[in-house]
């Protein structure tokens, strides 16, 4: 629809005026990065740094809310010196961004926010996932990135992609899943590091990944669950690199693939589709539908 008057990209119906909130939620860990130091972790070698590349400017209000989290024992981070080391490293890294009045849609608060969280003995990406994608969504954040700290982007102005594909998905605006393409570990036909809107929270009760899973397959799942609602939707647009310098996914991959191997993947699968089904002719989605399309109506008429 290209952008409004006001720089939003698309009709949002749940922002309205006041910025859009992305939750940048990603597992971190000091594994494999110990003799750098926290300026030597993956998540400073590639993905910030491609993040700052390929983020700014934006044309609309927004804040980029990063939540990280860390297992307990870690040996960089599981400390005080080791938390204040990595939370003053990234401050650094972003402080000519948070300066910027332009960077972000010109508004008042921050662009970028930094929560670090501490899970006992989680040591599973999936568990780590579902914990600050919950936080995230009883904060309020609009929208969830779930990339590796390892992934390079390389597509500028991919976040206004991402809302745009999930705002005109054609069952219920919102629903489903997008992302870049990734050469690397990714597949042709659903996300890799998915994209997702607060819907998704709201159909699976703040929940976002079957907790049956361990490291590997979440985007597989999010991918056949939305498949039949044609709402996984990849941003062919939009390229990334996966594992940042490595060519064979599997060998590169510091989280092993565990128990996940035995989870029921055709129960999950079924059964998260019943639960969008379900969600879909209750009242609430009725509602949201009918808010949607009176924002849509009204502000079309006064643009």
């Amino acid at each position: 629809e290209g952008v409004r008057g006001d720089g939003f990209p698309f009709w949002n119906n749940l922002t309205r005026h006041e910025p859009v909130r992305i939750a940048v939620t990603m597992p971190i860990t000091s594994r494999g990065d110990v003799r750098g130091g926290v300026e030597g972790m993956r998540l400073f070698k590639s993905f910030l740094p491609s993040f700052l590349r390929t983020s700014f400017p934006t044309a609309f209000p927004c804040v980029f809310e990063f939540w990280v989290a860390y297992d307990l024992g870690d040996s960089l981070l599981d400390s005080p010196q080791g938390k204040a080391a990595f939370e003053q490293f990234f401050f650094d890294r972003t402080r000519s961004i948070n300066h910027g009045a332009l960077s972000c849609g010109n508004h008042s608060a921050s662009c970028i926010s930094l929560k670090m969280r501490r899970f006992n003995n989680a040591h599973t990406l999936t568990a780590l996932w579902n914990g600050l994608n919950e936080e995230a969504y009883q904060r309020g954040a609009h929208y969830f990135f779930m990339p590796n700290d390892d992934l390079l982007l390389i597509t500028p102005h991919w976040p206004a992609v991402f809302m745009e594909i999930l705002a005109g998905s054609p069952v219920f605006p919102n629903l489903g899943v997008t992302g870049p393409m990734d050469a690397v570990s990714g597949r042709g036909d659903m996300p890799s590091m998915p994209f997702i809107h607060r819907t998704h929270l709201d159909i699976f009760g703040g929940q976002t990944l079957p907790i049956s899973f361990q490291n590997w397959y979440n985007d597989i799942w999010l991918g056949n669950v939305y498949r039949p609602f044609l709402a996984c939707s990849m941003a062919r647009s939009v390229r990334a690199l996966n594992h940042d310098g490595c060519v064979d996914a599997d060998a590169c991959s510091r989280y092993s693939l565990g128990q996940g191997a035995f989870a029921p993947w055709r129960e999950e699968t079924l059964e998260g589709r019943a639960r969008v089904i379900e969600w879909l002719r209750s009242p609430v989605a009725a509602v949201q539908l009918h808010t949607h399309t009176r924002t849509h109506t009204h502000t079309h008429t006064h643009t």
